[in-house]
């Protein structure tokens, strides 16, 4: 009797190395059927998994901005967001003539 490749994941060591085996085989860009049937059956394994052991929740827009903004030092301003990424668009706004000069 042939043994399964795969079988229900029961620890998070065994849900890892199912995530890894699944990224392995999209990554090697195989289409074949056998291996069409092998991606279906991790990722319903690996969802299977996630709805019994993790609890994904909604996060609230406003605080998971906020968050982020703190993660990347960004100063909270309603109006305006400086980083080391924009830094030099503060100086753009004075180069740039505003739309009255130009029809006058």
């Amino acid at each position: 009797m042939e043994t399964l490749k795969y079988k229900i994941i029961k620890t998070e060591s065994q849900y890892f190395r199912y995530c890894n085996a699944l990224e392995e085989i999209l990554d090697s860009g195989k289409k074949s059927r056998p291996t069409q049937d092998e991606i279906e059956l991790l990722t319903f394994l690996i969802e299977k998994y996630d709805q019994e052991h993790n609890r994904f929740t909604d996060a609230d827009p406003i605080e998971l901005l906020k968050s982020l903004m703190t993660d990347h030092k960004m100063i909270n301003r309603p109006y305006k967001l400086k980083s080391e990424h924009n830094r030099h668009l503060s100086n753009f706004r004075k180069k740039v003539p505003s739309f009255k000069s130009l029809s006058e």
